[in-house]
């Protein structure tokens, strides 16, 4: 059973979620210090790593904003991503912990509110598709079982439904290669 049931530790419900809700602020008060954004992220990995080895558990999951701080652009946001994954990688060798999915957060960022593929401004679109290009080198770095393409699109607006039909298209052309790349190795993905 092992093989078919393999429980992950989620990092954003263990390291990153504050405990708010659309009614109240944060109730979770976590004491993880640091000078700034990356020496915090760079302390959860640490403290992250300790705790799925006292669990005992195998495998961990997580969307690319829980390991690392956006910044103040693309190009910051890929170094973040590679400086933490870097570590993560090193804490793996170390404690034989594996990944077993990785993401793209398309969502929570206010760019994402006409959605990531199905927006209508081509800078967001492009920056979803650096993003997710971006998690599936990472999952590919650190040998992930799995990349979940997931609730990418949140369309709400009618006009926007008019582009999802194009982007459609797009999307599924990226998901093609991906499953062409997922022959060339071990990973699924899910969707």
């Amino acid at each position: 059973m092992k093989e078919h049931l393999r429980f992950a530790v989620a990092y954003w419900h263990t390291m990153t979620q504050d405990g708010s809700d659309p009614f109240g602020a944060a109730t979770n008060v976590r004491h993880v210090f640091g000078e700034n954004e990356m020496e915090l992220a760079r302390n959860r990995v640490e403290m992250f790593f300790e705790i799925l080895e006292k669990l005992g558990v195998e495998y961990f999951c997580f969307h690319d904003v829980d390991i690392a701080p956006e910044g103040n652009s693309l190009q910051e946001f890929m170094h973040n991503l590679d400086e933490i994954t870097d570590l993560i990688q090193d804490k793996m060798k170390q404690t034989g912990i594996k990944l077993l999915w990785n993401t793209a957060n398309l969502f929570t960022h206010p760019r994402f509110l006409n959605g990531a593929a199905s927006t209508n401004h081509a800078d967001v679109y492009a920056f979803s598709a650096a993003q997710i290009k971006k998690g599936l080198d990472i999952s590919k770095k650190l040998g992930g079982q799995n990349y979940v393409f997931g609730a990418v699109e949140k369309v709400t607006n009618p006009f926007l439904i008019q582009t999802w039909n194009l982007n459609k298209r797009i999307w599924h052309g990226c998901i093609k290669w991906r499953f062409a790349m997922q022959k060339k190795s071990d990973m699924m993905c899910s969707f």
